[in-house]
């Protein structure tokens, strides 16, 4: 057997096991059965396809006529994500229930976050909006994205023709909304990449919001947050302007 393999999370990979006897020659109708040691990082079916699932490693064995051999699988971090990418995670039913979406591909349609729940979105996602696509927080809903500043999470369309509208806020949930390091780009909305309503706080830092058309790049209408001394916004070149404010005190930068 192959004695390390590198994989990449949520992605499929044919077996390249093979068996052979104690020559050396390859035995061409072996059956096997297979298994994984840690489902949580890889799992294998019938056929000895690996799925990785989360990082880390771990052994699939294979076994045939009463012998058993092991190759070590690790699942690695992908240091470049694509919208176009295989295996990408598919969004396209409203949300309802507090959902995790992790470092990964994901492709999302017209959605709405609704209901006193968290959208939690992890640290390098790449959030890929279909044409028209948007996601609306709702009746309590709340987003939570906090990238770092060496992992950033970015929203942008599924590709060069595509144009999404905006991450839209309604209604007051028990907590803010957070939007910090992330890179927010090629929106196409009247009411720009961001827009809340109903004293909807939304907590913004270190964020890049860039090559958009508009009329705004965002419309804010956030209450003050007891601790927060203002909120820092980074124009890009290409924006939409104005930015419309009802808040606490705005920073602004200029960034290329």
């Amino acid at each position: 057997m192959q004695k390390a393999c590198g994989f990449l999370p949520s992605r499929s990979y044919r077996s390249l096991f093979s068996s052979i006897d104690s020559t050396g020659s390859p035995i061409v109708f072996a059956d096997f059965s297979w298994e994984s040691l840690d489902q949580g990082i890889a799992t294998v079916d019938d056929s000895g396809s690996v799925t990785a699932v989360g990082t880390g490693a771990t052994y699939v064995v294979a076994a045939s006529g009463g012998v058993r051999d092991s190759s070590l699988v690790t699942v690695e971090i992908a240091t470049t994500l694509l919208c176009s990418d295989a295996g990408a995670i598919v969004h396209d039913t409203n949300i309802v229930a507090d959902e995790t979406w992790p470092r990964a591909v994901h492709r999302v349609g017209a959605i709405n976050v609704d209901g006193a729940v968290t959208l939690t979105i992890e640290p390098g996602a790449l959030v890929c909006l279909g044409n028209d696509a948007g996601i609306e927080f709702i009746n309590g809903a709340r987003l939570d994205a906090r990238g770092r500043a060496d992992s950033l999470i970015v929203f942008t369309a599924v590709d060069e023709w595509a144009r999404w509208t905006r991450l839209g806020f309604r209604n007051t949930p028990s907590e803010a909304s957070y939007l910090t390091n992330v890179l927010i780009e090629r929106v196409y909305d009247g009411e720009g990449a961001l827009a809340t309503w109903d004293q909807h706080a939304v907590i913004v830092d270190s964020a890049v919001i860039r090559d958009g058309t508009g009329s705004a790049a965002a419309t804010l209408n956030l209450p003050a947050v007891p601790g927060l001394s203002g909120i820092t916004m980074y124009f890009a070149y290409g924006l939409g302007l104005p930015w419309k404010f009802t808040s606490n005190p705005v920073q602004i930068g200029i960034v290329p």
